[in-house]
C-alpha cells in the first residue's frame, strides 16, 4: 500500500486498502453523518425546518445554496432529502468500511463509496474540519474514480501508469 488509502481494479470491481488510521478516522466520520440522518435529530434534512430553532439543519449545512433563492433552496432539499440523506447508504458503507481487508467492492458499491465520501467531506466542510480531512476524503473518491475510470482526468499527474 502506498498511501493511507488506495484502490485498484480487479476483476469485477475495485480491491480497495487502507490504514487503520485511515480507517478509524473515516469510520467515525460515517458513523456521525448516519446518525443525524435520522427522523428525530434536530440536524436531520429540513424535518421541521420552522421549529428547529437553534440547531441548523445538516442538509441545509452540507447544501446551503442549491437554487436561486433560499425557498427554492428549502423546497429542493425537502423534495430531494430522502435521496440526499440516505442513512441506508451510508449504513452499507459504513458495514464494508468495517469489514475485513482487503476490501473487494463491486462497481456499484464503489459508486455508493464515492457518494459516501462526498456527504462526508461536505460534514467535513461544514463542521470546519481540518482541512487535511477535506484533502484526504477528496483524495480517497479520486482514487476510486480513477480504479473504476482511469481516463477520467486528462492532467497527466491524474493519469495511471500502465504496463503492456
Amino acid at each position: 500500500m502506498t498511501g493511507p488509502f488506495t484502490a485498484e481494479p480487479v476483476e469485477g470491481g475495485v480491491r480497495v486498502e487502507m490504514t487503520r488510521w485511515f480507517a478509524w478516522v473515516f469510520g467515525r466520520a460515517l458513523r456521525r453523518l448516519s446518525l443525524s440522518y435520522r427522523h428525530g435529530n434536530p440536524l436531520y434534512a429540513l424535518q421541521r425546518p420552522f421549529r428547529m430553532g437553534r440547531h441548523a439543519s445538516l442538509l441545509q449545512g452540507l447544501y446551503p445554496e442549491v437554487a436561486p433563492s433560499p425557498k427554492e433552496s428549502k423546497d429542493f432539499l425537502r423534495r430531494h432529502r430522502d435521496v440526499l440523506a440516505d442513512r441506508a447508504l451510508l449504513e452499507r458503507v459504513r458495514a464494508r468500511w468495517q469489514g475485513r481487508r482487503p476490501i473487494l467492492l463491486t462497481h456499484a458499491e464503489v459508486d455508493e463509496w464515492i457518494a459516501a465520501l462526498g456527504q462526508v467531506r461536505l460534514l467535513f466542510e461544514a463542521r470546519s474540519a481540518p482541512k487535511t480531512a477535506i484533502m484526504w476524503t477528496s483524495l480517497a473518491q479520486e482514487t476510486l474514480v480513477l480504479a473504476v475510470a482511469p481516463d477520467t482526468f486528462t492532467e497527466p499527474h491524474h493519469q495511471r501508469e500502465t504496463t503492456t
